[in-house]
């Protein structure tokens, strides 16, 4: 036994001093395989032996040969047979990769055969088998693959090989996992844990796991597959296996990232990265980086998508792994078409189809001639879009891929319907939705179904396009239930906003006023309102909350989506709705008046009070008889309105005499929605002992917001004050601040705000640190007040039903009841008077609307800041 030994250990390469540590069961050889040509490692058998050997490593296999140089049957992990004949066995260890591969070769058995080898030998060929039909991937051959796995199972149960019996097992889930049958995987899985626990095979038994908590996510079932993601790592870190910690690390922060838990995600994704790179194996460091990159791609963040598959491109290609090549071409153009360059998109996906046809990856490149013929569509090239769906379609249905063949059923559908040809969409989609069926990702579903929507609205079938609305809807909440963090349900809820907006069309449409108006809130601040209501300690929304209004006051929603516009308004009198201006002409008119705005001037005002008048028509005029008679106007703005003041608009067509602001003719305050507005409403006032708490200037650089502050605090009784000021400015003294409950808290410095993919806003502390929308949820601030005396503070990244993810959003959740905040960089010494009247009026008693009202009026009243870019950069979002 020693000598074969010695032969095996030479032919890798290991000194055969080595030899004297591999005499007996266990021991074990590592090496190293080079691209393209397979290591052979020579073992000599004697007639009626047993040889069993198992390979580990990256993108290695291992096949046996007799001595006659014909292939033994073999999984391609392990070496298992009973010597027909004497003579030199060969193991035979390719590289799949292009770059140097490591591997271990460990002997699990060597010895004479006993009667069960043969009947085990069998039952591993009937195995290999199964492996190989699943491997064909078609539905015909993985129901050929479960009837082989059932025979093999039966046949180690037998030989009481529970070991065995568990791999069989966890390859029979893995087919039930491709047809898309979780629940039948999940218990199969559970079968193969427990027996993999009896043989105390840990490394099996982790393996399982990690299965099992993939489908669990995929079910979103996201706590069940923590818990087996977690004992799955634990496992890894008893053994050892850095490797295969960093696998299970990368698994997790899939699942977090499909549960919306993007920081998270992020962090997992940066471990498994770093130990992958730790251990020099780059084929597993590309595929992290492509898919930290498709986790930028899913939060829009196209510039990081971007970088990270262009880092993981190069080391697929020095891999020679031309499937991955396909894959990030594919990402790549995904970032295109999400940036709208559908040309360049094309260009990618047609690179990715070239390479997977040359190579011939088979269907594998199905996905991408579908997203190809998306991009085909939108640049209004039908025909040859619907060549790529149908050529899509075929791979997809043969291979049993449900899910990927009712997407593109569904799209082939709606392409049908635009072209006006009813009959073949309808056909297409009944079928997408059949194959939806039982999909444990619903969205698929969903999709469908709102489709068919579609389709029954265009035979004027209005009552089933509004009922199979609700249905899509219905769905979209089963799954948005899931998504455990309340915060990032928001993002989930702003990805699926169209479906929300088609069934409020729909109602707004047959004039239904009251049921589009409850639709819309229902797709409105949810993660706020929700937020809100769980300070309270009450339970979830489960319908849209009432406010309170008394007869001087009109709340007006604006819901503004691809299928059309609408202004809501609330009063007494009941919900009364107006259709508005579609989003693109608000889009270009709010766009021309920001630019105005901020240039004050002669020379740029006539084409500010056209732009003004223009929008007011726009916005308010279609219901104006409904608000005349009101004092007070609660606006929940959308899409592009969140970025104008309403206050700024011109009632009448400019000319001589005073511009007609809205300013002069309503008292207008904001709120992120109807129901975020009611459960604002239900906040007590404050009554701390710390009347007014203020932060100014925390860089030097700006002397008037030092002014500011000195100006107001002397409004405040000197003892119910708190000022901090310059470097005492900081991340720690503003949030201890916040646990005295100060009625009244003021900021005067500068805000930071940057718009894009990467959009980010905060105050600027000292020394450059930045007091994020974060620091804020994480905090408490009962305030009755906030003032955020500082530039761009209102704005921040924007979520369609959600709103403006900034400051103000975080100050709400956090406690306060009312918050000011601007819209545009503001002048030093406007901000400075215009505070200062402000607070004024504030301690004499007036609700915190009428006093900036009215210190907005004095402004405007006065000639050298009469132009709204001095005094309406600030909106007051209230509940009073």
């Amino acid at each position: 036994m020693s000598r074969i030994l010695a032969g095996l250990c030479a032919a890798a390469g290991i000194a055969a001093a080595q030899t004297a540590e591999l005499r007996k069961q266990g021991d074990a050889i590592e090496a190293f395989a080079g691209p393209g040509t397979p290591v052979e490692h020579r073992v000599r058998l004697l007639e009626g032996q047993f040889f069993y050997a198992q390979i580990s490593g990256v993108r290695v296999s291992m096949e046996t040969l007799d001595p006659l140089r014909q292939a033994v049957v073999s999984d391609g992990r392990t070496s298992y047979l009973a010597a027909g004949r004497p003579g030199e066995y060969t193991l035979l260890v390719r590289n799949a990769s292009s770059t140097r591969q490591s591997y271990r070769i460990t002997v699990l058995a060597w010895r004479d055969a006993l009667p069960g080898d043969r009947q085990r030998l069998e039952a591993i060929g009937t195995l290999t088998a199964g492996y190989r039909e699943a491997e064909r991937a078609t539905a015909l051959s993985r129901k050929a693959a479960l009837v082989h796995y059932d025979s093999a199972r039966a046949m180690f149960r037998e030989l009481g090989d529970s070991g065995y019996e568990a791999r069989t097992l966890q390859a029979k889930a893995n087919v039930h996992t491709a047809a898309g049958d979780t629940a039948a995987a999940l218990q199969t899985l559970d079968e193969a844990i427990g027996l993999y626990r009896a043989v105390r095979d840990e490394g099996g038994e982790a393996a399982a796991r990690v299965s099992a908590a993939l489908m669990h996510a995929a079910r979103s079932e996201y706590s069940k597959a923590f818990e087996y993601y977690q004992a799955a790592l634990d496992s890894r870190t008893r053994r050892g296996d850095r490797r295969g910690e960093a696998e299970v690390l990368r698994n997790m922060a899939i699942a977090h990232a499909s549960a919306k838990r993007f920081q998270l995600a992020h962090r997992m994704y940066a471990d498994a990265l770093d130990r992958f790179r730790l251990a020099g194996d780059r084929y597993q460091e590309a595929v992290t980086l492509v898919q930290i990159g498709e986790l930028y791609l899913r939060l829009g963040d196209y510039v990081q998508a971007e970088t990270y598959a262009a880092q993981a491109l190069p080391l697929h290609r020095a891999d020679g792994n031309k499937t991955a090549e396909v894959h990030v071409l594919t990402n790549l153009g995904e970032v295109e078409a999400a940036k709208g360059n559908h040309r360049a998109a094309l260009d990618r996906y047609n690179a990715a189809i070239r390479i997977a046809t040359e190579s011939g990856l088979g269907w594998q490149h199905a996905n991408t001639q579908g997203l190809a013929a998306v991009s085909e569509e939108a640049l209004g090239r039908l025909t040859r879009a619907e060549t790529l769906f149908r050529q899509s379609l075929e791979p997809m249905r043969s291979h049993g891929n449900r899910e990927g063949a009712s997407w593109l059923l569904t799209r082939l559908g709606l392409l049908e319907l635009e072209r006006g040809r009813t009959a073949e969409s309808a056909r297409y989609l009944d079928e997408a939705l059949t194959l939806a069926g039982g999909l444990p990702n619903r969205e698929i579903e969903a999709m469908a179904v709102t489709a068919q929507a579609r389709l029954a609205r265009k035979r004027g079938d209005r009552a089933g396009a509004k009922k199979l609305a609700e249905r899509a809807i219905e769905i979209v909440e089963s799954i948005r239930a899931r998504v455990e963090s309340k915060e990032l349900r928001a993002t989930f809820l702003a990805t699926r906003a169209d479906w929300f907006e088609f069934y409020v069309a729909l109602l707004a449409e047959d004039n239904d006023a009251g049921a589009a108006y409850r639709a819309a809130e229902r797709s409105r601040a949810r993660s706020l309102v929700e937020m809100l209501i769980e300070r309270e300690g009450k339970a979830e929304m489960r319908s849209p909350e009432e406010p309170r209004l008394d007869a001087s006051t009109a709340l007006v929603e604006y819901f503004i989506g691809p299928y059309g516009a609408w202004v809501f308004v609330k009063s007494g009198a009941g919900v009364q709705m107006r259709r508005v201006s579609p989003a693109n002409a608000f889009v270009a008119r709010v766009r021309e008046i920001r630019a105005l705005m901020e240039k004050p001037g002669r020379a740029q005002w006539a084409a500010f009070a056209r732009a003004s008048h223009e929008l007011y028509q726009m916005c308010l005029a279609p219901i104006e008889g409904m608000i005349a008679a009101k004092k007070n106007l609660v606006v929940v703005a959308d899409g592009p309105l969140h970025f104008v003041p309403f206050e700024a608009l011109l009632t009448l067509e400019p000319g001589a005499g005073k511009p007609a602001f809205a300013l002069r003719k309503w008292n207008i305050v904001y709120a992120p929605s109807a129901s975020a507005f009611a459960a604002m409403q239900r906040k007590r006032v404050g009554t701390a002992e710390i009347e007014w708490v203020a932060f100014g200037n925390p860089e030097g650089d700006l002397p008037g917001a030092g002014e500011e502050v000195g100006q107001i605090a002397r409004l405040f009784s000197a003892k119910r004050t708190e000022v901090f000021l310059g470097r005492r400015v900081t991340k720690q003294s503003v949030l201890a601040a916040a646990s005295t409950g100060a009625r009244r808290v003021h900021f005067a410095m500068h805000g930071a705000f940057r718009d894009g993919p990467r959009a980010v806003s905060g105050l600027v502390l000292a020394n450059g640190d930045l007091l994020s929308p974060l620091d804020v949820l994480g905090s408490s601030w009962n305030a009755d007040l906030v003032v955020l005396s500082a530039c761009e503070t209102a704005l921040g990244p924007h979520l369609r039903g959600e709103g403006l993810q900034g400051m103000t959003r975080a100050f709400l959740y956090a406690g306060a009841s009312s918050v000011a905040a601007t819209l545009w960089p503001v002048d030093d010494a406007a901000t400075r008077l215009l505070m200062t009247d402000f607070y004024r009026r504030v301690l004499s008693g007036s609700a915190p609307g009428d006093s900036l009202r009215s210190a907005k009026l004095s402004l405007l009243d006065s000639l050298p800041h009469a132009h709204p870019y001095y005094w309406a950069a600030f909106v007051l979002t209230t509940a009073t």
